[in-house]
């Protein structure tokens, strides 16, 4: 039996010019937990928490939760 995991950060900032429209992109951040485990050598089942905000040119900003459940057979 195997138990792993990942932690993972990331984050974009880009330069506006003045000419983009104000709900271009500027900034993301985006985090992401993870755990797998495999019973056996054949199968992975895994769940992932994610997590990202993002704030376009003129500041509006949003942020959204997301889990996924995985499940890998092996034939």
């Amino acid at each position: 039996m195997k138990l792993r995991s990942s932690v993972i950060w990331s984050f974009v900032q880009v330069h506006n010019l003045d000419f983009q429209a104000d709900n271009a992109y500027r900034r993301t951040n985006r985090f992401s937990l993870n755990v797998v485990f495999s019973p056996i050598n054949r199968i992975d089942v895994g769940v992932e928490y994610i997590y990202g905000n993002r704030e376009n040119k003129d500041g509006h900003k949003e942020s959204s939760d997301q889990f996924q459940i995985v499940g890998i057979f092996r034939f």
